[in-house]
Formats: structure tokens, C-alpha cells, sequence
């Protein structure tokens, strides 16, 4: 299949963190592509570019570089609704970035291609129309028709400027109408504001506003080809988990597409992530030092953000044009911006936190507003899914109470006010205050054991209430053994109220757990095989699930600011191959963890290895 020059499937969006963006090239609708989000402060600046330079994609599937864009020509129509400023605004109207090869950036003001734009003043007084030929009409700052010849673009506000000469006001040619080189096109990026943008000006909007730009009639015509696209490989048995967070920025079709020529098929697991499918305002509260310069909080309505929404039910739509079948909803107790009083706390006020950037907290299981909102969330979730045809499938990955392993004492982070509150009157007396998560606890077995009572309970909760509108409904729990059964590293107490084996025994088909996913990524980093060889029993072993309702999940390799000393990273990629080929040996449906280190790494399906089973047993599988 031929490549195109400024396939829109090739869009990316970017945005500052305050704000949320996210484009689409919709299923069923030729030539279309839509850009959703929110505004939440004066300085949010929404980008979608195209890259002459592929970062994304799989080094086989990547689209040839080619910085010369003579002859070519890129026309729309465009309709802008909600908080976007309009073509013709003063202030925050879309303009084209053009960067060339030498890192200079060129602003183009888009309402200049509007071709049916009325006649401009500086049109009128210069003696000229731009672009020439073009027939002045009623186009407005929201609906009219771009024609963009790369041959004849300009950076600059306009052609003739208005000014004092020899004391008569006249036009003149303005000296910052600069036309821009075609052969040198390094990116073009749409820029999208709100009216009050000003990139000096972090203080937060009084809510979140959302806004959705649709271009239709893209069509782009001239000197376009790239060249012809790598042959799709042969369907293979791994199957595919991946991450919201890491591809929020890349088009559903661009996304299905590629893996699926990758070879995946049948299952996709997505982590929804800990920053960006929900939506957020700031609360006002300055915060020195941190991802944002204002404390931002998300918001219980509405549950989805507008771009996630979108994203999430283009991407079901175009995987199920691929003939996949499931598509895993994967959520977790991880939130940037939860409202503090939702956060796990160690008893001296510590929040639990991982250690990524921006830094995610742990949700309290005793909270009832984050229950209320982990209700509406999954249920958002599974409506999707079921409106689009697929199986409703949710996974709650690793549920867990934090301790804090890396601070000092190690302390355990059981005391956000609710569950002190929860724990004094379902049990009868305060929670023990431990600050170190090593301490004996004997005697206090009984708080240990309402701890992992809560921890499972809120797994039922969530799988209760998706049956009660779809009674067939998947619900999974996604386990990490090496965090919390690992007998050198991990306290007995973590490990009990971390692991609550009577809320998730495979008592009956559907009736607990529908399935049980376990990784064990630590294990294969830190090249501790004599642990991984027992992973593939653990489902079995511990909680009876066959191996027909278990998953594993083989990896995977970290990226280089996690990366440490320690990790054994040679080989590496070996061993996630061999993890994936034991567990299809075993008849587990086993994933690769993640889509974003296949793509950097340039990995491809090793070819299968049968040790035990037929070959025809495991091809009805795919």
C-alpha cells in the first residue's frame, strides 16, 4: 500500500499537562479528522503536528523521511465549536508552525488560507488577493474552506501592514511577510487556544471548557507518494498489552493498524492510565516545584474527558474493523490528580506514590467517593464496549495497599481518614499505627485481615455493579506475585493484605474473578529465573484458576529513566520471548507488556517453539 505525504492517520497531539487533547481520523468517515479536549488554564496550547521524521512507529513501519513538501497541497474544511478561538480571532487564533530543517519557526496565520474568507482590509488597500484567485465570501471564524499550496506559504499576520508614511496613513508591504522554503519542512503543527491564551500565564481557567475542531474534504494532492508500505506479518499467538498514557497522542486507526501488521490479533489489553482519560480543574492552590504550577483535581463529572472518550471509542471501533475481539479496559488505584483526601497515607500524613512523572498516588479502598467514582468509571467503560460491539472486559490492575518500600522504616499506608473512621467502626477501636511495615504484628491479625477484606471487597464492588447492567461481563484482577509474595523483599503484612485470596479464588465460573493476569516483569529484568519458573502454576497453585482463564503478561523492558545498575538489561528481550513461548506452551494466553517497548525496540514474534502442545490445538487460538 502506498504511503501518503500528510496522511492524517499520522497526526499526532501534544499538549501542556493542564490541558487535555487528542485527535482522531474517525471509522467510517473518509477524509475527517477531529480534535477534542479541554482548556483548563490561560497558558494551554493544543498541538497537532505532522512530523516529516516518524518518532512513533515500529522501525518497519515507519513512513520515509522527506522534508520537501514543492508541489504539494493540502486543502479542508474546517467547523470549530466550544472554547477554541476562531480563525479570525485577535488573540489565540490557529495558526500554523512551520519548522524547517535549520530548527526556525515559521507562524502562519490560517485565516489567511481561508479561501472563502470576505476580502481583508489589507487585501483591499494592497491591490491584491490572497491567495490569488481565490473568491471572497462569507466564511466565518468558525466554518469556512483552507487551501494550503506549500509553493506560495507565508509566514507573518499579513502581506500589508497599516502605517504612518511621510504623515499620510497608507499600506505598506509588511517586512514580516516572510514566504517559507518548501523543500525544508522539518513539521507543521496546528496550534489550537482559547481566547485569554497567553504563554506567560499559568493561572488556571475558573473550570475545564471543551472544544472539538473537525476538518472534512482533507484531501492533499501533488508530489505526496513515500513510497510503499512494509507487508503485514502473519498472525502469531502473543498478544498485545499496551498503555493510554504512552499512546494518547497518536490516531486509533494509526494505532490498530500497526500492530495488527505486527501480526497481533483476538485480545488487547490498554491500561487507561493514572494522568489523562479523566477530566480536572484547578482548585487555585499554587504548587512550587510540582508537574503543574496549580494543584489541578479531577473532576467526578463528567467521569471520561472529552478526548479520552473520544480516542477510547475510535480506537473499539477501528480494532473492531481488524477482527479483533476483545479489548481489556485495564484501570488501576493510581491517580495524579485525585483529590488529596482520596490519597493512602502512612500514619505520619506521608502520601502513597510511585515513582513515576507526574507522580502518581494510591487511592484509599475505604473511600466512598472513590468508590461512587470507580463505579461510574468502569461503568462508562463497559457501555463503550458493549455499544461497539465488543465483550464487556474490566481488569482492576494491581489492587494494593502502598507501603512506602523505598523510605526510610519502609512504612505501610494504611491511614487516610477513611479507613481510620471505617476501621474504628467496623472493628471497634483504632487502627494500629505502624511506621514501619516489617514490625510484628502479632496479635493484630485481626486488622491485617480487615485490611485485605477491603482490598478484595473492592474488586466485587466493581465486578457487582458492571453485572447488574451486563450480566455477562468480564472482570479480571491483573497480580505482580514479585511485590507482594516475594518472601525476601516484601513484609508478611503487605503480603497478606495485598494478596486477599478468599474474594478472588476460582470458586465458579464467573462468580469471583472471570480470569486472573499475573507478570512478573521484575523477575526477567533482574534475571531472576529460579522465581519466574514458578509463575505459570501461580494461578493454579493459589486460587484454581485453569490455565484457560489466566494470562501472562511477559516483560518488559524498561525505559532508560527507570533504568538502574542492578537491571540485568542483556538478553533481556531473550527472556521476555522465552517467558511468552512457556506460557503458550502452557496453554496461557500470554502478552507482551508493552506496545511502547516493541515499537523503540524494533521487536518482532519469535518464531513459535512448541514443547508440549500440537500446533494445531493452539491455531484455533488466534
Amino acid at each position: 500500500m502506498t504511503i501518503i505525504k500528510l496522511d492524517p492517520k499520522y497526526l499526532t497531539c501534544n499538549f501542556n499537562f493542564e490541558a487535555i487533547g487528542g485527535v482522531i481520523v474517525p471509522f467510517g468517515e473518509e477524509n475527517t479528522v477531529i480534535i477534542t479536549g479541554h482548556y483548563r488554564s490561560n497558558h494551554d496550547y493544543i498541538g497537532v503536528i505532522y512530523n516529516t521524521v516518524d518518532e512513533w512507529s515500529h522501525s518497519l513501519f515507519a513512513y520515509p523521511i522527506s522534508y520537501d513538501f514543492s508541489n504539494v497541497t493540502l486543502s479542508y474544511d474546517y467547523e470549530i465549536t466550544g472554547a477554541t478561538a476562531p480563525m479570525d480571532a485577535e488573540q489565540g487564533s490557529p495558526t500554523l508552525i512551520v519548522t524547517t530543517i535549520d530548527d526556525v519557526e515559521h507562524y502562519v496565520r490560517l485565516w489567511n488560507y481561508v479561501v472563502d474568507r470576505p476580502l481583508d482590509n489589507w487585501e483591499e488597500s494592497g491591490g491584491i488577493l490572497f491567495p490569488v484567485d481565490r473568491i471572497p465570501d462569507d466564511a466565518t471564524g468558525t466554518s469556512g474552506h483552507i487551501v494550503i499550496n506549500f509553493n506560495n506559504l507565508y509566514a507573518g499576520w499579513r502581506a500589508y501592514d497599516d502605517a504612518w508614511v511621510n504623515g499620510q496613513y497608507t499600506w505598506i508591504p509588511s517586512p514580516n511577510w516572510i514566504k517559507i522554503d518548501p523543500t525544508t519542512i522539518k513539521s507543521l503543527k496546528w496550534g489550537f487556544t482559547q481566547v485569554t491564551y497567553n504563554v506567560n500565564n499559568y493561572t488556571p481557567l475558573d473550570d475545564s471548557y471543551s472544544f472539538k475542531v473537525t476538518f472534512t474534504n482533507w484531501q492533499v494532492t501533488g508530489n505526496i507518494n513515500l513510497g510503499e508500505e512494509h507487508p503485514p506479518f502473519e498472525k502469531h499467538f502473543y498478544r498485545l498489552s499496551d498503555g493510554y498514557d504512552d499512546n494518547y497522542n497518536i490516531t486509533p486507526k494509526r494505532y490498530v493498524e500497526q500492530f495488527y501488521n505486527l501480526g497481533f490479533s483476538k485480545i488487547i489489553n490498554i491500561y487507561l492510565g493514572a494522568s489523562h482519560f479523566y477530566d480536572k480543574k484547578s482548585d487555585g492552590t499554587p504548587t512550587p516545584g510540582e508537574y503543574e504550577p496549580y494543584r489541578y483535581i479531577l473532576k467526578t463529572e463528567p467521569v471520561l474527558n472529552e478526548a479520552f472518550k473520544a480516542w477510547w471509542e475510535d480506537l473499539l471501533k477501528w480494532a473492531k474493523y481488524y477482527g479483533f475481539k476483545e479489548i481489556v479496559a485495564s484501570i488501576s488505584m493510581e491517580n495524579v490528580n485525585a483529590d488529596p483526601s482520596w490519597r493512602q497515607l502512612t500514619c505520619d500524613g506521608q502520601p502513597a506514590h510511585t515513582a513515576w512523572t507526574p507522580t502518581p498516588y494510591l487511592l484509599s479502598f475505604c473511600n466512598n467517593e472513590v468508590i461512587e467514582y470507580y463505579k461510574k468509571y468502569v461503568k462508562a467503560l463497559a457501555d463503550m464496549q458493549n455499544a461497539n460491539g465488543f465483550p464487556v472486559f474490566i481488569q482492576l490492575g494491581e489492587p494494593w495497599w502502598w507501603w512506602m518500600e523505598g523510605a526510610e522504616g519502609t512504612p505501610p499506608c494504611f491511614y487516610d481518614e477513611s479507613t481510620r473512621q471505617a476501621h474504628l467502626q467496623e472493628v471497634g477501636y483504632e487502627i494500629p499505627e505502624w511506621n514501619d511495615a516489617w514490625v510484628d504484628f502479632s496479635g493484630h491479625e485481626e486488622t491485617i485481615n480487615w485490611l485485605q477484606s477491603k482490598n478484595g471487597n473492592f474488586a466485587h464492588i466493581l465486578r457487582d455493579h458492571i453485572r447488574s447492567y451486563y450480566p455477562q461481563a468480564k472482570f479480571a484482577v491483573l497480580f505482580f506475585p514479585p511485590s507482594v509474595l516475594d518472601e525476601g523483599r516484601v513484609p508478611p503484612m503487605m503480603s497478606i493484605v495485598n494478596f486477599p485470596q478468599p474474594y478472588w479464588n476460582n470458586i465458579g465460573s464467573n462468580i469471583n474473578l472471570s480470569l486472573l493476569q499475573v507478570e512478573d516483569y521484575d523477575y526477567l529484568i533482574y534475571n531472576q529465573m529460579d522465581k519466574h519458573k514458578d509463575i505459570y502454576g501461580f494461578a493454579w497453585n493459589y486460587l484454581q484458576y485453569q490455565t484457560h482463564r489466566t494470562h501472562y503478561f511477559a516483560g518488559f523492558y524498561p525505559p532508560e529513566e527507570v533504568q538502574n545498575p542492578q537491571m540485568i538489561l542483556e538478553g533481556l528481550w531473550d527472556r521476555i520471548n522465552e517467558a511468552a513461548i512457556d506460557g503458550l506452551n502452557k496453554e496461557i494466553e500470554s502478552f507482551i507488556w508493552a506496545g511502547t517497548s516493541i515499537r523503540i525496540s524494533g521487536w518482532i514474534a519469535p518464531p513459535m517453539q512448541w514443547r508440549a502442545l500440537s500446533t494445531t490445538k493452539f491455531e484455533v487460538r488466534c
